[in-house]
């Protein structure tokens, strides 16, 4: 093989930040490495030959690698295609000690043990000591799927024949220990890590089948090689990277401890209202219309309002200057640049109207579109709808999503980007008896805009270009969703992990937290709401490293020299936030990383040691940041596994389905008749206090119809635990403006980009 550059492959990694030198030097690429760790392969002939290794020669005693090879991404798949059916294990490799390696052949046309081989498997995992796996949910979840019918096998008479049941299995899935190495390195791929930790360099999957893209259409006798060195590199890995892992304490045993039911809860199908959405996109494409007729008036020609260049010609006839340029020297025209101009050159009728185009565009095209797409009956019986989430990609530990584009499994959408809705006033009136009986009323209670007999407002969501309502239940389920986040968890986080007395005494005795800081900066006798405004923006700018730069941008009344003064004075009023963070900056000068309350590594030494001053200047906000966002990473983690096994497990059959989680926050279906019962298992899943920590992490719970129509209620209970009643929480009658809508109904729900945890 030939010997490629060491520095290129084992220390330089390509990240989102460019390349990057990985926090654990990578060793020197062996060309004779198979020699070295003296690596042998057995390929298994025969269902017999495979019978007898596992009565004479498996130890249960001993770890077990292994590790699957597939038709496809998408172990539902059910589709012929030539000679094989396409979601299927075509065969598995496993080792035992690390030196030799064994491949099963399940479908290859030389070979083909068939169902029976993974019975086999099966039985080796239930017995071993300990399974090790690399990227565990693809191959557990393969697994689970597979059925005598995906491989044409009729079981004998009596022959026993039960599911793949994984959940007892003992695994630990070796991709985390290797991102524990070093997590600013995402999704660390089996064959890279074994270059960069092992010094291997073994055949590609392209170089090992060609053309072909089905590893099962390839002679078992041409391709058990290339299988075995997956499960061997697997074995070697944990025993090199496993230190990371047992130094991180908590949080990586929950990173292992999270991927089964992550994995279950993924494979839950989602239902979308597609008729509700296509509805919706026919007003959409009506008002883009319209406002591209007036935009194309004002110029007198059509143009192509998506190019950059075009755009520039216009505003130029315009008489419009942006007074920004891109990198080639053209005038910038993007909506934040625009908005900006109104900011500073007063109302601009057509700029108003692009604004309003663009955002509507985007809007349309990065979801709606999209949606409708794979919500139609057709699509969902061929892909039901499904959310992926990664545990290995955000540095902090918390969870992304979205898609590769390739696993059809799961649908083409990042669930937690949602565009999400103003919110909107309600008020709140007593169901009658009637309307409870037509199921009308939300638990107990009518809300809508009627002020008569209010007995109240409440906050609650807007239903303009609310793509969030098309998430409920089926239409034959009597049933809600529940959505659970944490009350001001950031906030919470800092005043237990920093021991700050101000925001421990306003946590505990129920007082606003911004409020207690802007009259400890300002006085009492000089409190407005305009102090509460800055105050916040100041507690969530230090925490993430801003500057007097970004807290100027949000307060531009105020010079440049009196946000640095008022930076400086709310770090001298809450001076333990403050030493925390320069002690974390100074020990992670020393040791070149930090670590979350839980133990979590964040690995800064490349940004801190850096000759730029940009990269020095990130690291140090990723210190101030990892301690908040990394927490919060573990504890969703914590929250998921208490759900999985106080809740999921136990009401699987009873109607309760997951919907999704977007950061702090916890989707879930419910029907009716449940929810008394199981709103208060999930606050309790939701609520972390620890012994250390003077103050409760804390969940809000909210449900509604859909998941756009969520409205937030105070839970009494019984003495048994379970809900007495659900009460809004309500505010009283003011003359309130419609602060969710303007006049002409133009606003857009912002569409976010994925959820930056300081990457």
């Amino acid at each position: 093989m030939a010997q490629r550059n060491k520095k290129a492959d084992s220390n330089e990694i390509k990240t989102s930040r460019g390349n990057y030198e990985h926090y654990v030097p990578g060793v020197p690429i062996l060309n004779n490495f198979e020699e070295l760790y003296k690596l042998e392969y057995h390929l298994i002939h025969s269902y017999e030959e495979l019978i007898d290794f596992y009565n004479n020669k498996f130890n249960p005693n001993s770890f077990f690698a292994w590790d699957t090879e597939t038709s496809s991404l998408n172990p539902e798949q059910g589709e012929k295609t030539g000679d094989l059916i396409e979601g299927i294990i075509v065969g598995y490799s496993f080792t035992q000690d690390g030196h030799t390696g064994y491949y099963v052949p399940l479908t290859h046309a030389d070979i083909s043990i068939g169902y029976k081989g993974l019975k086999v498997l099966y039985a080796m995992l239930c017995r071993s000591k300990l399974t090790l796996l690399y990227n565990a949910r693809f191959d557990m979840r393969f697994l689970e799927f597979m059925t005598p019918e995906k491989y044409g096998y009729t079981p004998e008479p009596d022959e026993k024949i039960y599911p793949f049941d994984l959940s007892k299995v003992k695994y630990f899935d070796v991709q985390c220990s290797v991102w524990l190495s070093d997590t600013n390195v995402p999704m660390p791929s089996l064959k890279k890590s074994e270059a960069h930790f092992l010094g291997w360099n073994p055949p590609t999957f392209s170089e090992t089948i060609g053309d072909e893209s089905n590893f099962g259409y390839l002679p078992a006798e041409l391709g058990y090689r290339y299988a075995c060195i997956d499960a061997l590199g697997t074995y070697h890995l944990f025993f090199k990277t496993e230190r990371y892992y047992t130094e991180s304490g908590a949080a990586g045993k929950l990173d292992n401890e999270v991927l089964y039911p992550i994995m279950k809860l993924e494979n839950t199908p989602i239902y979308i209202d597609h008729d509700y959405l296509k509805s919706m996109r026919g007003e959409v494409l009506d008002h883009l219309e319209s406002l591209r007729k007036y935009l194309f008036s004002q110029v007198g020609m059509e143009y192509n309002i998506s190019s950059n260049r075009e755009l520039v010609g216009v505003f130029q006839q315009l008489g419009i200057d942006t007074g920004q340029r891109t990198a080639t020297n053209q005038m910038k025209t993007d909506i934040k640049t625009i908005e900006n101009y109104l900011t500073t050159h007063g109302d601009n009728e057509y700029l108003r109207k692009l604004i309003e185009y663009k955002k509507l565009f985007k809007f349309d095209n990065s979801y709606l579109e999209t949606l409708i797409s794979i919500s139609s009956p057709d699509e969902v019986k061929k892909h039901p709808i499904r959310f992926n989430y990664f545990t290995c990609r955000v540095p902090t530990g918390r969870l992304a999503c979205g898609t590769d584009g390739k696993n059809k499994f799961f649908s083409p959408v990042n669930y937690q980007s949602l565009p999400k809705p103003h919110s909107h006033n309600y008020h709140v009136h007593k169901a009658t008896p009637e309307q409870i009986a037509n199921h009308e009323d939300l638990c107990g209670y009518i809300f809508d805009d009627n002020p008569e007999g209010s007995l109240g407002v409440v906050e609650g969501q807007d239903s303009y270009l609310n793509v969030r309502k098309a998430f409920r239940p089926m239409p034959e389920e009597d049933a809600v969703i529940i959505s659970v986040d944490m009350k001001a968890e950031e906030l919470r986080l800092v005043a237990n992990i920093y021991n700050e007395p101000t925001w421990i005494k306003a946590f505990n005795s129920g007082a606003d937290v911004h409020k207690a800081t802007a009259i400890k900066i300002f006085g009492e006798e000089n409190y407005c709401k305009e102090a509460r405004k800055k105050a916040k923006a100041a507690s969530f700018g230090i925490l993430y490293g801003s500057s007097a730069y970004g807290f100027h941008n949000q307060f531009p009344d105020m010079s440049l020299e009196e946000c640095e003064e008022f930076i400086e004075t709310f770090k001298s009023t809450l001076p333990s936030i403050e030493a925390g963070q320069r002690n974390a900056v100074r020990f992670a000068k020393k040791n070149g990383f930090v670590k979350t309350y839980f133990g979590r590594p964040r690995r800064v030494k490349y940004y801190l040691n850096n000759p730029d001053r940009s990269k020095v200047s990130f690291g140090i906000r990723t210190v101030k940041n990892t301690a908040v966002q990394g927490a919060a990473g573990d504890i969703l983690k914590l929250m998921l596994v208490r759900m999985w096994n106080k809740l999921f497990v136990p009401y699987k059959d009873k109607g309760v389905r997951w919907i999704g989680t977007i950061h702090d926050e916890i989707n879930v279906l419910c029907p009716r008749n449940l929810l008394n019962e199981v709103a208060p298992i999930i606050m309790e899943c939701q609520t972390v206090k620890l012994p250390d920590w003077p103050v409760t992490i804390e969940p809000d719970f909210s449900c509604g119809k859909s998941f756009g129509e969520l409205i937030p209620f105070d839970l009494v209970y019984n003495e048994d635990g379970t809900v007495k009643e659900f009460i809004p929480q309500m505010e009283e009658i003011k003359q309130h403006e419609d602060e969710t809508r303007m006049a002409n109904d133009s606003y857009i729900p912002e569409v976010e980009d994925d959820y930056n945890y300081l990457q």
